[in-house]
């Protein structure tokens, strides 16, 4: 029995799940300052390049734990 991948491939998931979460509130973030609602130290251009960013390395981390998961159980 391999547990590496198993437990890899849910810490991906996690991983994933969180820098999605992130992504979602920094563009909220970013909306909030480009309204005039809110006021941050950064830049909105800067917000929405941490949100793009967590929103690309989340989505990479669930596709490599589907990876991981599909290589653990094949068929």
């Amino acid at each position: 029995m391999h547990f590496g991948p198993k437990i890899a491939a849910s810490v991906l998931h996690g991983l994933g799940w969180i820098l999605l979460g992130f992504s979602a509130v920094m563009a909220v973030l970013a909306i909030f300052v480009f309204a005039d609602l809110l006021t941050l130290p950064i830049s909105v251009r800067t917000d929405l390049i941490g949100a793009a960013a967590c929103g690309v390395l989340g989505l990479l981390s669930r596709f490599m734990a589907r990876r991981f998961e599909a290589a653990v159980y094949p068929g």
